[in-house]
Parts: structure tokens; sequence; C-alpha cells
């Protein structure tokens, strides 16, 4: 299993977390390539899943947003409920077009502590 990729308990419930912190545009292909293996992942865990995703310190470009959106609109119908941190300011753009695309409601979160009570109530 890749360590970036986990199911995590809080509060006696199962979150899907996805960690992509400290990936950077520099590394695109690092940074998609983490993102597809998320993905395939993701599908091994479910449907009904809650999802934390982790773009603390993780710096994007346009290539890496449209493969993250892509990903996502797949995922979408099997998500409950979804969460994400590291968002702040003009990345904020980015959710509300991946909210758009996919159809879903992630909601951002500056700690992990409050996105996981967010996920769980």
């Amino acid at each position: 299993m890749n360590e970036r990729f986990q199911r995590i308990s809080h509060k006696g419930k199962i979150v899907s977390y996805f960690d992509y912190r400290g990936l950077s545009s520099l590394n695109e292909a690092e940074f998609i390539k983490t993102i597809e293996a998320a993905t395939e992942y993701f599908f091994k865990w479910g449907n009904n899943q809650v999802t934390l995703v982790d773009l603390r310190e993780a710096y994007t470009n346009s290539n890496i947003i449209n493969v993250w959106r892509e990903a996502a609109k797949k995922s979408a119908p099997m998500i409950s409920k979804s969460a994400i941190l590291g968002i702040s300011g003009a990345k904020a753009i980015l959710v509300r077009g991946v909210n758009l695309f996919t159809k879903l409601d992630i909601r951002p979160f500056d700690t992990k502590e409050a996105a996981l009570d967010w996920l769980v109530e």
C-alpha cells in the first residue's frame, strides 16, 4: 500500500485519506502518477466513501488540475462526503471548479481535525 493513501478511523468511522502534501508541478510526472495511483486505490475501497484530500504545501499547474478533475469526476459517484485541506485564497477557485464539474460538495478546511470531524458528523 502507498503511504499517501490510507483508510483512517476517526470517531469510529472510516475516512479515505489522500495525502498530496509536498508534491509540486516542478515534478509534474510524479504528481500525476500519484493522482493515478490514488484513483486505483480509491476504486478498490468501494462505494459511499468519505474522503479527505490533503493538498497542503502542494503546488499544481493546469495539467495537474485537469488530471485531478478527471479523476474526481470518475470517483464522484462513489463519494458520499468530501473535504480538502490546503485550499485558500485563489486556490479556492480550483475547488469551486471541481465541485461544478463533478457535482460534489467538497468543503475546504484549515485543519485535518476539523475536516475529519465534519466528515464523520
